[in-house]
C-alpha cells in the first residue's frame, strides 16, 4: 500500500511540474481606449458603421443590425434572394462588422405586407387584422398548413444557405406579431 501511495505522490508531482512548464501568463497593457468587443456593444441600425453619419469615429461598432421582411428575402417561391443577402454581408464585412438581422412577417404599413405575395396565390390563408385602428392589415395565418409549411421551408433554406457564415452575428426570426414581438 505504501508503495502505491508513494507512486501516486510521485506521479502527481511530475504532472504538476509539467503543467507549470506549460502555463502561460499574459499581462495586458493598461489602456484608456474604448475596445471593440466582437458581438457586444454598439450596433449600427440599418447602415454599416462606414455609412452611419451619426456614429462618432471613437465609438467602436462590430455589429450591423437590420430588419427585413420575409417578402424581401424570398420574393419568389423557394428562391432566396441570395444576391441581396450576400451584398449586405459584404457591406458589413467591409465595414469591419458582422451582420445581425431579423426576418418579419406582420406589417403595420397599409398595402405593404411583410409576407410574400405569392403565398396567397399558393392557397396560403391570411388574417385580416387591425393595429391601433389603422387597419385592416393582412398577415399570414401561421396556423394554416400551407403558410406554416412554406415559412418553415423558408427558414430551413435560409439556414442551409447561411448557417455557420463567419459574417453573420445572428438571425432573429420574428414570425409572429407586430414587429415580430409576439404581441
Amino acid at each position: 500500500m505504501k508503495a502505491v501511495a508513494l507512486l501516486l505522490a510521485v506521479l502527481c508531482c511530475v504532472a504538476t511540474a509539467q503543467a507549470a512548464e506549460q502555463e502561460v501568463v499574459v499581462t495586458p497593457e493598461a489602456s484608456d481606449e474604448l475596445l471593440a468587443n466582437p458581438g457586444v456593444g454598439w450596433e449600427t441600425f440599418y447602415c454599416t458603421r462606414k455609412q452611419d453619419k451619426n456614429l462618432p469615429a471613437w465609438i467602436p461598432s462590430t455589429v450591423h443590425y437590420v430588419r427585413w421582411s420575409w417578402r424581401q428575402l424570398e420574393p419568389q417561391p423557394e428562391k432566396l434572394d441570395t444576391a441581396f443577402l450576400d451584398k449586405a454581408l459584404k457591406e458589413s464585412h467591409d465595414a469591419g462588422q458582422t451582420l445581425a438581422f431579423r426576418v418579419m412577417c406582420c406589417s403595420t404599413y397599409l398595402g405593404q405586407p411583410y409576407h410574400p405575395a405569392w403565398l396567397r396565390q399558393l392557397g396560403g390563408r391570411e388574417l385580416r387584422c387591425d393595429h391601433n385602428g389603422d387597419g385592416p392589415f393582412f398577415v399570414p395565418d401561421l396556423d394554416d398548413p400551407i403558410v406554416l409549411q412554406r415559412h418553415l421551408d423558408f427558414i430551413a433554406r435560409l439556414g442551409k444557405q447561411y448557417d455557420g457564415h463567419p459574417d453573420i452575428e445572428h438571425v432573429d426570426l420574428g414570425s409572429i406579431g407586430w414587429w415580430a414581438s409576439g404581441t
